[in-house]
């Protein structure tokens, strides 16, 4: 696709090294694979869902991102993400108010199904805008999933924000996400 893109930045400072890295669906998916100092692995993907027809995206790509996580060194240890063009209602106030279109559904199905659970951006935030009506709205369309096995890791807080990209005329906010230690208090 010419109107999207996906994108996977590690920095060079983490401890974390890419093994290996692969087109999923051309224009639409990606994914590295990325070994720990403790030799463990993870995968990491990054979508794109044409707005233009959001559900033959999901069906297309979600299948295909399924197959290409199975064949990772640890196919329970996943992240995957991206900007996926489902809207929720676009609100003025937004209070993430996610409509139940078919492509909501399609999608929630192939999370089901990965054993995957979706990592919720804290109250207010929002992942884009825009202009309707003379209007500022907000809407949440860009989304990240974590597999069963890392949401239930113990000591690790899952955190996602949304941070502005730099670039004035962009409608969208990057997704970044963090695995905080979670530190035990120090009883007395």
């Amino acid at each position: 696709s010419n109107k999207g893109g996906v994108a996977i930045i590690s920095p060079p400072t983490s401890l974390w090294k890419v093994t290996s890295s692969f087109v999923v669906v051309a224009g639409y998916a990606l994914l590295i694979d990325m070994v720990g100092p403790d030799e463990s692995h993870i995968s990491i993907t990054s979508c794109y869902f044409d707005p233009a027809n959001v559900g033959r995206s999901c069906s297309h790509v979600c299948p295909a991102l399924q197959r290409a996580i199975l064949r990772t060194h640890d196919p329970s240890s996943f992240i995957w993400g991206g900007d996926l063009n489902i809207k929720p209602s676009m609100s003025a106030d937004h209070k993430e108010r996610f409509s139940q279109q078919k492509e909501d559904k399609d999608l929630d199905c192939h999370v089901g199904t990965m054993n995957a659970h979706e990592l919720r951006l804290p109250h207010g935030e929002f992942t884009y805008s825009a202009l309707v009506s003379e209007t500022r709205q907000f809407s949440t369309i860009d989304r990240a999933f974590i597999s069963g096995s890392l949401a239930l890791l113990k000591g690790v807080d899952w955190h996602l924000a949304a941070k502005h990209t730099g670039i004035p005329s962009s409608h969208h906010k990057v997704l970044l996400l963090q695995a905080r230690p979670v530190h035990k208090a120090k009883s007395r």
